[in-house]
């Protein structure tokens, strides 16, 4: 229910001309989701899915709506994530797991749209999520071949 009010707000408050489409990963953000690591070398979810197979169910609050602007051409706006839990499992992976994670810092997040530069900074700041929770209840490996391992938190 939580993502289909992110999407639902994202529909109300950035217009279909804000968005930003010039690459085809680009637009909205119909699939909401937190990404916990970028990066994994490997196609095969085995090792990840032994590393995370214990991890138990834990809760995320949803914070702020904001924007990475480091990009030239396009913003994206986000609403901020804060978790400990999803914060430690980042890092554990990022020890544990070959990878080419060149990130500096996580920030966790999800993703509303991508738009056109500094089109929506009005939404900067808005409260709309503020405070809201869920639990997380899996986690999905996604290979770049395509290919999905959910794996179940306990």
């Amino acid at each position: 229910d939580l993502s289909k009010k992110v999407i639902s707000w994202g529909k109300e408050n950035i217009s279909d001309e804000d968005t930003y489409t010039e690459k085809d990963s680009m637009g909205r953000e119909d699939d909401i989701h937190i990404t916990l690591f970028y990066g994994i070398k490997s196609d095969d979810p085995s090792k990840t899915e032994s590393l995370l197979k214990d991890v138990k169910l834990f809760e995320v609050r949803l914070g702020l709506v904001n924007a990475f602007k480091d990009k030239e051409d396009y913003d994206v706006i986000k609403i901020e994530i804060e978790s400990g839990d999803l914060e430690k499992l980042h890092y554990k992976v990022g020890t544990d797991i070959d990878n080419d994670n060149d990130f500096p810092t996580y920030e966790p997040h999800t993703t509303i749209a991508y738009v056109k530069k500094d089109s929506k900074n009005d939404l900067v700041g808005d409260e709309e999520f503020k405070g809201k929770t869920f639990t997380a209840n899996e986690l999905i490996f996604n290979g770049s071949d395509g290919s999905e391992k959910v794996i179940t938190l306990k």
